[in-house]
């Protein structure tokens, strides 16, 4: 059987085109997962491997930028506090506590590499850093850099260490005598005026995060969806308090079911009634004698006697 050259034509460009679909395919499976990034590995990885949401007894996030921060702890009724540049005296939300444990001990990312150049990916001087300390004194920092030019994802690298718990030293009666002892008015003085123009202090609690941030070095650096840790980061401006009270409405007056105007047809009511009313008097006194054909019984006056004049 002979081809047409058309038919040959069509044969030859569908050829092309299942060629070129086959060598796209291929080129996209062997691509890094972020152009411009070293080759990432696709697979799941748990950022915080071991660490579940009750084990969680510390979370701190602070801006590395204006060192703004927010530090919640867990005392040993499992009841959650907050330490916060935008603190306030409203109770904490135990309920909002515990999500964010679990969101963050949750985290995981899908795609990873390593890399050297850090400040490639923001994370020479992270923006945000993030750290959880559990109750068996282990420590997971997360350091948060540059958002992903073509996914809704953040570079994001793990540190891990130890943490331990600081306890106040035990005070003895001894001790307490001796303070008292040297206590003066004037040391007094100079303690109120020293804390009248002391600085803010810092978290309460040992410091997980140090002062200042930089990272150097070979790190696995992992993308993380931005939704989670925007969440996080969301709580330096605005920590886990219950909501501030509804302002009581003032009170208002009772309406008066009537307008003006059924007011006023209200009133009319009666005397409307009473007009009525003597009307239909009025024609009855006119109407009876002819309908009963009795006069009315006439008016006598009382006659006038000589014996009067």
């Amino acid at each position: 059987m002979r081809l047409n050259r058309n038919t040959i034509i069509l044969l030859v460009i569908s050829v092309v085109i299942i060629v070129g679909v086959l060598l796209i395919n291929s080129n996209e499976a062997t691509a890094p997962a972020e152009p411009g990034t070293p080759a990432a590995t696709a697979a799941p990885v748990a950022l915080f491997p071991g660490v579940v949401q009750e084990s969680v007894v510390r979370f701190e996030i602070r801006d590395n930028a204006t060192g703004s921060y927010t530090v919640m702890t867990k005392d040993a009724a499992d009841i959650w506090r907050v330490d916060a540049t935008f603190g306030t005296d409203r109770a904490v939300d135990q309920v909002e506590a515990v999500g964010t444990m679990g969101v963050f001990a949750t985290l995981d990312s899908t795609d990873n590499f390593e890399t050297d150049d850090l400040a490639a990916f923001g994370l020479g001087t992270p923006t945000h850093t993030l750290a959880v300390a559990t109750e068996d004194e282990q420590v997971f920092i997360m350091h948060v850099g540059d958002a992903s030019p073509t996914s809704p994802r953040y570079y994001v690298t793990i540190d891990t260490g130890e943490f331990t718990l600081e306890t106040p030293p035990e005070v003895t009666a001894e001790a307490t005598d001796a303070l008292n002892a040297e206590a003066t008015e004037e040391a007094t003085e100079e303690a109120t005026e020293e804390a009248a123009t002391a600085e803010p202090s810092a978290p309460t609690g040992p410091q997980t995060i140090p002062a200042e941030v930089s990272l150097s070095g070979t790190r696995t650096v992992y993308l993380v969806t931005a939704t989670f840790v925007d969440n996080l980061v969301a709580l330096i401006a605005e920590p886990p308090y219950e909501p501030p009270p509804s302002p009581t409405p003032p009170p208002t007056s009772t309406p008066n079911p009537f307008s003006e105007v059924e007011q006023t047809a209200t009133a009319a009511v009666p005397l409307q009634t009473a007009t009525a009313g003597a009307v239909i008097d009025s024609a009855a006194d006119v109407l009876a004698p002819a309908l009963t054909g009795i006069a009315p019984t006439p008016t006598r006056v009382p006659e006038t006697t000589d014996e009067a004049e």
